[in-house]
């Protein structure tokens, strides 16, 4: 695995119902493979756990529910079902349609030392590429007075094209939040709130759909999303979190009941 990494890529996301997902993969067979983390796991699939961080106005947020042309998201990773995989410092920019992500792993045995004190044996700890982007991703948590704000989880379905130079599918289910804990990638066991079904027309779990490419959109996956009547989305993980915490701290019984103490 790479020390850090820097994409470049478009993205498109949508919104499918969980039961159109076993069809879906089956039509992807023919042109991708499971990435190697998916193709071990016997359910083909494995656990992403990131911890967002955001000002205390939650600016980055805000940059992002208004569609601003440049915004970004300040997040730290981790993977496997005990959040006990590789962690990685993420900056996701997105400029018009296109997606930039800086990533660096970081020492597990300097969790969270390095962010509680961001000049706490730096250097020595880290590669100089694996500094240029541990550094951004503390001058930007710097200037924003970022702190961590909410842990979000899934399991992931991923699929890599055979006949491509670069085309990666996603398939993201069971997905929940909590407020973070301060630095904890774990979280409270009982305090996941599911997003799966929280949508304006619920029914049923749905299942986040998607699709990174370099450059051009294969003739072939164009198939694929139109015979399933797929409709472009513009889902976010963290702010659909933040949104639903916001929508419950507000819904009218939790308000009577927060004037009442």
């Amino acid at each position: 695995m790479a020390s850090a990494i820097l994409f470049n890529r478009y993205e498109l996301k949508y919104w499918v119902p969980q039961e159109l997902t076993a069809a879906m993969s089956r039509c992807l067979e023919p042109f991708c493979e499971l990435d190697p983390f998916s193709a071990s796991d016997p359910q083909r699939q494995y656990f992403i756990t990131s911890l967002y961080l955001d000002s205390p106005r939650f600016s980055l947020y805000e940059n992002a529910v208004g569609d601003t042309m440049d915004h970004y998201k300040l997040r730290i990773r981790t993977y496997g079902e005990m959040s006990d995989g590789p962690i990685t410092t993420e900056v996701k920019r997105k400029v018009k349609d296109v997606v930039v992500k800086s990533r660096a792993f970081i020492p597990r045995e300097s969790y969270p030392r390095l962010f509680e004190d961001p000049c706490a044996d730096a250097p020595r700890l880290l590669s100089a590429e694996e500094m240029r982007y541990y550094n951004d991703f503390v001058i930007l948590m710097t200037r924003r007075h970022a702190l961590p704000r909410n842990l979000v989880r899934y399991s992931r379905e991923a699929w890599e094209s055979t006949v491509d130079e670069y085309v990666r599918i996603t398939f993201d289910r069971k997905i929940q939040y909590q407020p973070a804990l301060g630095w904890d990638l774990n979280g409270d066991p009982r305090g996941w709130i599911s997003l799966d079904g929280a949508r304006e027309n619920g029914c049923g779990a749905f299942c986040s759909l998607e699709i990174k490419c370099e450059s051009t959109f294969p003739r072939w996956l164009q198939d694929v999303v139109q015979g399933f009547d797929l409709t472009r989305d513009s889902y976010s993980k963290y702010v659909r979190a933040i949104s639903f915490e916001r929508e419950e701290r507000y819904a009218p019984d939790n308000l009577g009941r927060e004037m009442a103490v």
